[in-house]
């Protein structure tokens, strides 16, 4: 069958077309009851998609945008269920995929490239270097969630919404560089 109805049976049409940019990305920081001072939110928000773009791995994540979105909605619905650690679960259940994603579409010499800048950035502020790959990984699943975040605002996944906002709250208590925990405890988790 050809034209251009729409299929009844699959609500979830494709919205491949998504652009995440650093907007995006500092909306999901700042939003809602967030400690991040703005200064910081700006620096990281541009970080995350530089990271993403100079990575070379933003047009795999919009290919493989369903199966990515799945894995972080199951990493969310675990999160949810625990009875302690809700942030630290999600974020070590959701690294492994970054990682992943990461390994799979970006190459050895795109990484170097891209955690070259943070080392020199560290150095610059007389900070001993840690680890790079987990910074990268931290700024890549702040894309992530942000992107899903913009693709279940409209009708193709309105219904996981709410986890996407769990999600965001999150990575905004990951993210928060001020004392007393961050952003507003995501719900979720159970109480122990």
């Amino acid at each position: 069958m050809t034209g251009s109805k729409k299929n009844d049976k699959d609500p979830k049409p494709a919205r491949k077309d998504v652009v995440t940019d650093e907007k995006d990305v500092l909306k999901t920081l700042t939003s809602g009851n967030s400690k991040m001072s703005p200064t910081k939110a700006k620096n990281m928000a541009k970080d995350a998609v530089s990271v993403v773009r100079d990575l070379g791995t933003e047009d795999f994540i919009k290919q493989h945008w369903d199966k990515i979105s799945e894995k972080l909605i199951q990493c969310e619905k675990f999160a949810n269920e625990v009875s302690y650690g809700a942030d630290m679960m999600f974020v070590s259940m959701a690294i492994p995929l970054v990682n992943g994603i990461i390994h799979v579409a970006s190459s050895r010499d795109k990484l170097l490239k891209t955690t070259k800048r943070f080392a020199d950035d560290w150095k610059r502020a007389g900070i001993d270097e840690p680890e790079r790959v987990p910074i990268v990984s931290a700024l890549t699943l702040i894309y992530l969630v942000t992107r899903g975040l913009e693709y279940s605002e409209g009708e193709a996944d309105a219904l996981n919404h709410p986890l996407w906002e769990r999600m965001k709250l999150r990575v905004q208590h990951l993210s928060s560089d001020k004392g007393g925990g961050g952003a507003s405890q995501p719900s979720g988790g159970k109480a122990g």
